[in-house]
C-alpha cells in the first residue's frame, strides 16, 4: 500500500495559525496593511515579469 500525504496549501496553514491564536508579526501587519489591491497586482506583475526574464522556461503566467 502507498501512503499519500496531501500537503496543505499556504493559505490553509496560515488560517490554522490564526485560528489557533497565533497573531501575525507586527512587520507583516505593517507591510500588508499598507498595500492596496492595485499596488498588490502591480507588484505581482513585476515579480512575474522579472522571474520570466531570468528563466528560460516561463513558469508563471500573468
Amino acid at each position: 500500500m502507498f501512503n499519500i500525504f496531501i500537503r496543505k496549501s499556504r493559505a490553509q496553514r496560515i488560517q490554522e495559525r490564526i485560528d489557533s491564536g497565533n497573531a501575525p508579526s507586527g512587520l507583516a501587519v505593517d507591510v500588508t496593511g499598507n498595500i492596496t489591491a492595485k499596488k498588490y497586482n502591480k507588484l505581482i506583475r513585476k515579480a512575474v515579469k522579472e522571474y520570466n526574464s531570468e528563466h528560460d522556461r516561463k513558469v508563471f503566467i500573468e
